[in-house]
């Protein structure tokens, strides 16, 4: 595409968005906070979401990120190391405005006092973490693995 043609497009977009109206078809007014209408937003999920669904059996072949579409991932993961650190700051910023704020860091509810997460939250850590443990036991004191649960052996 020419430069002419580029700034054609990119004109027409700054003035559709400052008059509030959809950008990309025009017709309607856009929502609040976007720049476009609920239909046109509705349409680009839809293309987003099927144009994922046909690059992630590639992106899995080729073990390429599927953020950055670039890099080679992590062992283990769907990401490369530069797009999961990224990750990684960004999830630990927003946790720490929310905590800040006193809400859920997971849910944006209100927080109990003096912690980070709100009751709900709080309780579905507690049973993940009871989960996890369980299954971190019944793998030490399988049959034949060849050790044993110290709290199941007789003394």
């Amino acid at each position: 595409m020419n430069n002419h043609i580029r700034s054609f497009y990119r004109i027409r977009y700054q003035k559709r968005k400052a008059a509030g109206v959809c950008t990309s078809c025009g017709k309607e007014e856009a929502r609040p906070g976007r720049v476009t209408c609920v239909a046109c937003g509705i349409r680009a999920t839809k293309n987003s979401t099927n144009r994922q669904r046909k690059l992630e059996p590639l992106q899995k072949a080729l073990k390429i990120c599927r953020y950055c579409d670039c890099r080679e991932v992590m062992a283990g993961t769907r990401w490369c190391g530069y797009c999961q650190e990224r990750r990684a700051e960004q999830t630990a910023a927003y946790r720490a405005a929310r905590a800040k704020r006193g809400q859920c860091v997971d849910c944006k509810d209100a927080a109990v006092h003096g912690k980070t997460r709100c009751q709900r939250c709080l309780d579905r850590q507690i049973r993940a973490v009871h989960t996890y443990r369980d299954r971190k036991n019944c793998s030490l004191s399988a049959p034949g693995s060849g050790t044993s649960n110290p709290s199941t052996s007789a003394a």
